[in-house]
């Protein structure tokens, strides 16, 4: 149970993170004044990369949760 608060825990840090830079990156974009840090092609890796770490965080809390959360009552 509590290995699956931390992996929650950790899921929720992870997505804040995401769309934080998101927006910080968004923002850089727009403002075009400062030359890019990284190039489409890498922001895009990073983008398929930070998404596939999140859903392996959610598989793995999936798979530790008991079958029996997934029971009508």
């Amino acid at each position: 149970m509590i290995v699956g608060i931390i992996l929650a825990s950790l899921c929720w840090i992870r997505c804040n993170e995401i769309l934080i830079a998101f927006v910080v990156d968004a923002v850089e974009q727009l403002d075009k004044t400062e030359t890019p840090v990284f190039r489409p092609l890498e922001r895009l890796r990073m983008l398929v990369e930070s998404y596939l770490e999140v859903i392996l965080y959610f598989a793995i809390i999936y798979a530790l949760v008991p079958a029996t959360w997934f029971l009508e009552a």
